[in-house]
């Protein structure tokens, strides 16, 4: 008996040994596996740039449409998770331990950027204030990074921690397969960069059925028709080192109205009345450009690219002639004299009510200083007063303070309420205006304008038009003279308040223009 035993040790030595290697080998070929598969597929950058200071700009993914999710905040690492980031950092990879995502969201579609840096770390030569997307085609768009936003994201949680990923939105570029990446410093000098893979998810390319110039649109009496697109590079900032392409667009049309052709209706592309709180109509009354992305520009700022399959281009009119708008649109006032300053009595014959708003001229002057009070209604909240002191703007200095109007119950609402819609409901208030103004002026009182666009016309005893530029002070808009134009005594003042017409077209971007 003992023999055998012994037979059957000499033959089948450590059984449970061998198996006990066949399942560690196992184990460890399946825990090789999994690692290798965590790290390809657990964070991939789309491109890790070494600044010259040795540092790491992380570009980690890129987004698209208007909620914005990845990452949230880190949570502290493991001591294992750390030795490991030693060995990932040498192949542009890092283990992040999140927390739940979190979402960016913006009205339209946009490009997100996601990105890392330790921006503890000050290097004025090597901090990154800017960066440059590049498609295809060659055109650019520029974005500041966080560090020129003087808003730093938050340092790391401790020794070997990873940073937060922040996130930049910028305007979609057109449809490419790719986008160079470029990283600038302040000064504009190129610290790195990199190609990334671009794949706009076709979700968001909206499909037009393009129209063939000259392009023809009726909206009631009206007809328009779009000739062509002409455009040119707009004005560069010369106080920015870095500039993102911008063309200024203008539309060759056409207007008729009731079969007569007209030149009084023109779109409102520029002049808008300044510090503009007060009129928030539901249509946007600048002319505008949408690409097939659904990002949109304005005529006189185009950001669109315009090697675009196709442009939707907004062209919102509004007339010019007070002799073409009807009686019910406007408001005339004769033989306003700049040399007077004092406001008119509010409860005088000189309040005019055109539909829901309520006008009244309240008084005119030449180069000075100058007082007035209007009523008007608040665009954000208020919390008694407001006062906005010592601005400057196109020559003029002063200060104006809003005032709540008190409801039955005396109470001044801090926030306003939301009707069904969604928006929020004006409060009135009352406003105070003081100011030093260099040339010749008249204020108005406007409240409730609505859709309606306000457009102040002057005009001098001769007919000739004055030219001037008006700003709007929550409801006191203040219309001033470009040049002193000492000569005039009075001049014909005329207030359009008109709903503008809309039309929209769907036709081929204009040609590039060549680069200076």
């Amino acid at each position: 008996m003992n023999n055998e035993k012994s037979h059957e040790a000499q033959v089948h030595p450590f059984p449970r040994r061998r198996l006990r290697k066949r399942w560690i080998f196992v184990v460890a070929i399946f825990g090789f596996l999994w690692l290798a598969l965590w790290i390809v597929f657990r964070e991939r950058s789309l491109a890790v740039l070494r600044l010259p200071n040795g540092q790491r700009f992380t570009v980690h993914k890129l987004t698209y449409g208007t909620d914005h999710r990845y990452w949230g905040t880190p949570k502290p690492l493991t001591s294992v998770e750390n030795w490991a980031n030693g060995w990932l950092s040498r192949i542009g990879r890092q283990i992040y331990a999140m927390n739940p995502t979190g979402t960016f969201g913006t009205g339209e579609p946009t490009l997100g950027l996601w990105h890392t840096f330790d921006w503890k770390q000050k290097d004025s030569d090597s901090m990154p204030h800017w960066y440059v997307l590049t498609d295809q085609n060659g055109w650019r768009t520029a974005i500041s990074t966080n560090w020129s936003r003087n808003t730093p994201p938050s340092a790391p949680t401790g020794p070997g921690q990873p940073v937060t990923p922040e996130w930049s939105s910028s305007i979609l570029p057109s449809p490419s397969p790719f986008l160079r990446f470029d990283l600038l410093n302040a000064e504009g000098n190129r610290l790195g960069g990199s190609r990334l893979k671009y794949e706009v998810p076709s979700s968001l390319i909206q499909s037009w059925n393009i129209q063939t110039f000259p392009a023809t649109e009726k909206v009631g009496n009206m007809t328009v028709t779009l000739n062509g697109l002409h455009s040119e590079w707009a004005e560069r900032d010369a106080t920015k080192p870095v500039v993102d392409d911008v063309i200024k667009v203008t539309p060759d049309f056409t207007v008729t109205v009731d079969g007569t052709e007209t030149t009084s209706w023109q779109p409102f592309t520029e002049g808008a009345p300044l510090l503009d709180y007060a009129w928030k109509p539901t249509n946007p009354t600048n002319g505008t450009i949408e690409s097939v992305l659904g990002t949109r520009a304005r005529f006189h700022h185009c950001t669109v690219s315009p090697y675009d399959e196709a442009w939707k281009v907004f062209l919102p009119l509004i007339c010019k002639n007070p002799d073409e708008v009807g009686e019910s649109d406007r408001v005339t006032i004769e033989g306003v004299s700049f040399e007077s300053g004092l406001p008119s009595d509010p409860n005088g014959a000189d309040q005019v009510k055109v539909g829901s708003s309520t006008v009244k001229f309240l008084g005119a002057g030449r180069a000075g200083s100058f007082e007035y009070e209007g009523s008007g209604e608040a665009a954000f909240p208020l919390n008694g007063v407001n006062n906005f002191a010592d601005w400057s703007i196109n020559g003029l200095q002063g200060t104006f303070q809003l005032t709540g109007v008190p409801d039955q119950f005396g109470k001044v609402l801090s926030s306003f309420p939301l009707d069904p819609g969604g928006t929020r409901t004006p409060y009135p208030m009352t406003v105070s205006l003081k100011f030093t103004a260099p040339r010749p002026h008249f204020v108005i009182s406007l409240t409730d304008s609505g859709d309606r666009f306000p457009l102040i016309i002057v005009k001098d005893d001769d007919g000739q038009a004055v030219e001037g530029e008006v700003m709007n002070f929550e409801g006191l808009l203040l219309w001033m003279a470009k040049k002193p134009c000492d000569e005039i005594q009075s001049v014909n003042m005329t207030l359009l308040l008109q709903v503008p017409r809309h039309f929209t077209f769907v036709v081929p971007p204009p040609a590039v223009p060549t680069r200076k």
